[in-house]
C-alpha cells in the first residue's frame, strides 16, 4: 500500500484531475479586496508625494525651520514625476488577473523606498 492509496481524495479536484483543490479566485470578494488595495495604493502614493518632500526639508535646529537643500532638484523630480507614475502602475498592477497582487505589493515597497530616498536626500549634507 502506498501513501497515495491511504490519503483521502480531495472533493474539489482541479480541472486537470490532479486531486489538488485550488484557492477560489475571481469572485466578488476578490474584486472588492483588489479595489480596496487600489484605493490604499492611491492614498499611500498621495501621502508619499505630499509628506516626502516636507519631511526632507524640515529642520528643527534651522532658524526658519527649513534646511538648505543640496539635492532639491532630485527630490522635486522624484515627487513630481516618479512617485505618481509608480503609484498609477501599482494601482493598475493590482487589477491584473495573474499575479497582480504580487506586483502591487512590489510597487508599494517601491513607493516606501522612494519615500525614504527623498527624506535621505533632504538630510544629506
Amino acid at each position: 500500500m502506498t501513501s497515495e492509496e491511504n490519503s483521502p481524495k480531495t472533493e474539489g479536484a482541479d480541472r486537470f484531475g490532479t486531486g489538488e483543490a485550488e484557492w477560489p479566485t475571481g469572485g466578488p470578494g476578490d474584486t472588492v479586496v483588489r479595489v480596496m488595495l487600489v484605493l490604499f495604493t492611491l492614498g499611500f502614493g498621495f501621502a508619499v508625494k505630499l509628506f516626502g518632500p516636507l519631511l526632507a526639508i524640515a529642520c528643527d535646529s534651522c532658524q526658519d525651520g527649513v534646511r538648505t537643500l543640496r539635492f532639491g532638484g532630485a527630490i522635486e523630480i522624484l515627487s513630481d514625476y516618479v512617485v505618481p507614475v509608480v503609484t498609477l502602475v501599482t494601482a493598475v498592477a493590482f487589477l491584473a488577473p495573474d499575479d497582480g497582487v504580487k506586483a502591487g505589493v512590489i510597487g508599494l515597497a517601491i513607493l516606501g523606498a522612494l519615500f525614504f530616498v527623498m527624506v535621505a536626500l533632504g538630510h544629506a549634507a
